[in-house]
């Protein structure tokens, strides 16, 4: 859905400063920001494959010379029943521990992301109740609601980029929260 004119994109300044008043400014369209996530995210189907194969052929190979060692010469390697019991016995538990605690970051970000949209949505509406009178305030103060989630997401993920503001705020705001070291805190 379109915007209403009064939240359209600034307009474009001409070379003297002023801005062009002869051109209508065009509405802003909406795109839901998940999209624009997917269409980034290319998942590598064999991406687990590439990291698994080099210790996969390392352990073939080990295997394959300590068959061979016992093949031509006989010796063989004689290991008690107890140390691959106790081995994976603790390899279990390792792997339980590692799964629950990846289970509770996820657990806890989903929970802070919701805390952090529901404040966005009572900022929301809380702006609409203070500034009735005064549309450029309100629009203002709710697209730096929208921002905030975009900037810290950037935040979280180190990296910068510039594109995904272009659709909420105007470019003089886009330079100050590039050029700042933590952009979600200017814009709060």
């Amino acid at each position: 859905p379109a915007l209403p004119p009064s939240m359209a994109a600034p307009r474009p300044s001409s070379e003297d400063g002023d801005q062009a008043d002869d051109q209508e400014p065009e509405p802003l369209m909406l795109q839901p920001q998940w999209q624009k996530v997917q269409l980034k995210l290319k998942p590598d189907p064999y991406r687990v494959a590439k990291r698994v194969f080099p210790l996969i052929m390392l352990h073939g190979f080990a295997a394959v010379l300590a068959v061979a060692v016992n093949f031509h010469t006989g010796f063989r390697l004689q290991l008690p029943t107890v140390v691959h019991f106790l081995l994976g016995s603790v390899l279990g538990l390792l792997l339980a521990f590692r799964t629950n605690q990846a289970y509770e970051r996820h657990w806890s970000s989903c929970k802070t992301w919701s805390e952090i949209q529901t404040v966005t949505h009572n900022m929301t509406r809380v702006a609409s109740q203070f500034s009735r009178s005064d549309w450029q305030a309100y629009t203002a103060i709710v697209r730096f609601l929208i921002a905030y989630p975009i900037a810290l997401k950037q935040h979280l993920q180190r990296r910068r980029d510039p594109s995904e503001f272009r659709s909420v705020l105007d470019m003089r705001d886009i330079k100050a929260i590039i050029n700042t070291q933590h952009p979600h805190m200017m814009i709060l």
